[in-house]
């Protein structure tokens, strides 16, 4: 009778406790949520659709204050594909080249002069596991003469459209992007969502922290 009365009220604690912490953003809460289906015959993940749009990418916020990736604590983080090498029907070293490589721009503002820093990326598509017909991650990192260094990431969601959610399942990091607009309220609920994660068996996720990039007085 104690246990079952312990699990009630943690239920009840988690479907209506709501802290908010800090000024960048960061929410520290419990929320009850209803998720919406997901069509599965219209993959919401499908990372080489999203590249092959060749729009202008934004980081709205993140799970981390600090990520080394995009310029440490840098505003402004984008990123736009200049050059896209379509998967080609030939064999290397007796396997099928099938990814898709992308060279993107990566930009962020440099906190201390105020102008824009960066770098060119090479992003190839990838399979989470090899039975999916379609790629649902990306790696970004650099070429180099002799070595290709990178991080891989999980397209949680996207529409294609508004914005993405990707992790990073090295350091644990989430992100929300925003497709080729200014407006951070102008993208589709289902990405932030996304970054929440999954409900718990009462119907509650723990929200993560946000640490907001995008700052439309100076990005804009």
């Amino acid at each position: 009778m104690i246990a079952l009365v312990c699990v009630v009220a943690t239920a009840l604690a988690c479907c209506g406790s709501h802290v908010e912490a800090g000024l960048t953003g960061q929410t520290y809460s419990l929320l009850s949520r209803q998720d919406e289906p997901v069509d599965m015959a219209k993959p919401k993940n499908n990372s080489a659709k999203l590249w092959l749009k060749r729009k202008k990418f934004y980081l709205v916020y993140r799970s981390a204050k600090n990520d080394t990736e995009f310029g440490g604590e840098a505003q402004c983080v984008q990123m736009k594909a200049f050059d896209i090498e379509l998967p080609k029907k030939r064999f290397s070293w007796n396997t099928p080249v099938t990814k898709l490589k992308v060279f993107s721009s990566v930009g962020y503002r440099n906190n201390q002069t105020g102008h824009m820093d960066g770098f060119t990326a090479l992003i190839i598509t990838k399979k989470s596991y090899e039975g999916l017909v379609y790629d649902d991650m990306f790696s970004i990192g650099e070429l180099t003469y002799t070595h290709y260094i990178y991080k891989d990431y999980e397209l949680l969601f996207t529409d294609y459209e508004t914005c993405f959610t990707i992790w990073r399942p090295s350091d644990d990091v989430y992100m929300v992007w925003m497709i080729d607009r200014r407006n951070i309220t102008d993208i589709n609920p289902q990405c932030e969502t996304a970054y929440h994660g999954p409900v718990n068996e009462y119907g509650c996720t723990v929200v993560k922290p946000k640490y907001y990039v995008y700052d439309e007085m100076i990005c804009s």
